[in-house]
C-alpha cells in the first residue's frame, strides 16, 4: 500500500541572502505544492519517477541496492537525488532494506521557483522519519525557511540562531491584498549558486542584518499599502547597495506607481509588485514589457 505526503511550496518577501546571516525573514507558504507516492516494489531496484505540474513525466531513475544509479533520463538530478537518499539512509538504513517506488507529482510549473528541491527534501525526510533540516545542511544547503513554509499555516517569520533554524507565526497585512501581485520574469535562478556568489562576502554587518530584520517585521505590520510599499523599496535599496545590483524596479518596472521587489534570488523568478493599480492594468503593464504570467498575490500564497 502506497504511503503519501505533501509538502507545499514557498515564497520569501524579505530577508533574502541576510536570511544566511542571522536575519528575520518574512515568507509565505504558497496553496501550491508538490505530493510524493512511495510504495514497496519486488522489481529489485528503487525506481524514481518525477511528474510536472501537467502530470507529465519529467524525471526518472533507477538505483541499486546501495544507491548506485542504474538509469536515468538526467545525471545531474540523479546524482544530486542520490546524495539526497543516501544522507538519509545513513539517518534511518531501515527504510532501505525493501525496493521502493517513489513518485513525486508538481502542482506548480517546476521553472517559477517555489520549491520543488525543497518540497522533496520535506518529503523524504517525513516519509524516513528524519529531521529535514539535517539532511538540507548536509546535502543541496541553505537558510531552511522553504522547510519551514512547506507545513506552516500562513506567513512565517524565519532566522537562522546559534541553536538552530527558528520559527514563528507572522502576520500579514490584508487590507490591501488586491493591490499585490506576482508576475513571472521568466529566468530561472540558482538558489545553491546564488547562496555560493553571495558566501563570497563574508559575513554581512550585524547593524545590516538589525536593520533588515526591523524593515521586515515593519512590512509585515504596514496598517497600508504607502508603508508596505515603503519598505520593499527600502529592503531593495539596502540588497542592491551591498550586493552592486540594480533592483528590479530601476531596471524593468520603472513606470509602475507603487513597489517591485525581487523574490528570493534577484534576476529571475518571481517579483512582488505592490500598486495602487488595477488588476487588468497590471496585466496590460506586464504584458506590454513581455510578461505573460502575472497572478493576483491572494490566489497563490496561504494566509
Amino acid at each position: 500500500m502506497a504511503q503519501s505526503f505533501f509538502a507545499q511550496g514557498k515564497l520569501l518577501i524579505t530577508g533574502e541572502y541576510f536570511v544566511l546571516d542571522g536575519s528575520t525573514a518574512l515568507a509565505i507558504p504558497t496553496k501550491k505544492g508538490q505530493h510524493l507516492s512511495v510504495e514497496k516494489n519486488e522489481l529489485g531496484e528503487h525506481q524514481w519517477q518525477g511528474l510536472d505540474a501537467q502530470k507529465r513525466e519529467w524525471f526518472s531513475a533507477s538505483f541499486d541496492r546501495s544507491l548506485e544509479i542504474k538509469n536515468t533520463s538526467d545525471h545531474a538530478i540523479a546524482e544530486k537525488l542520490q546524495s539526497i537518499l543516501r544522507f538519509i539512509k545513513s539517518l534511518a538504513p531501515d527504510k532501505f532494506l525493501e525496493f521502493h517506488s517513489f513518485t513525486t507529482k508538481l502542482e506548480f510549473e517546476r521553472a517559477w521557483g517555489w520549491g520543488s528541491s525543497s518540497t522533496m527534501i520535506a518529503l523524504l525526510s517525513e516519509w524516513a522519519d528524519v529531521d529535514a533540516y539535517t539532511v538540507l545542511l548536509n546535502t543541496i544547503g541553505g537558510s531552511g525557511y522553504d522547510l519551514a513554509c512547506a507545513k506552516a499555516k500562513g506567513p512565517i517569520f524565519y532566522s537562522l540562531k546559534h541553536e538552530g533554524p527558528q520559527t514563528q507565526k507572522a502576520p500579514f497585512p490584508k487590507q490591501f491584498l488586491d493591490q499585490l501581485f506576482l508576475v513571472y520574469l521568466g529566468q530561472k535562478q540558482s538558489s545553491e549558486s546564488e547562496v555560493n556568489e553571495y558566501r563570497k562576502r563574508g559575513s554581512a554587518d550585524p547593524s545590516l542584518i538589525r536593520q533588515i530584520s526591523q524593515t521586515t517585521m515593519m512590512t509585515a505590520k504596514s496598517g497600508d499599502l504607502s508603508t508596505f510599499v515603503a519598505c520593499l523599496q527600502e529592503l531593495e535599496r539596502i540588497t542592491g547597495d551591498y550586493l552592486g545590483r540594480q533592483p528590479v524596479q530601476e531596471r524593468l518596472f520603472s513606470a509602475l506607481p507603487g513597489a517591485a521587489k525581487s523574490l528570493g534570488a534577484w534576476g529571475g523568478d518571481f517579483v512582488l509588485l505592490a500598486t495602487p493599480w488595477d488588476e487588468q492594468k497590471v496585466k496590460d503593464y506586464c504584458n506590454d514589457l513581455g510578461f505573460s504570467t502575472v497572478f493576483p498575490f491572494k490566489e497563490v500564497v496561504k494566509l
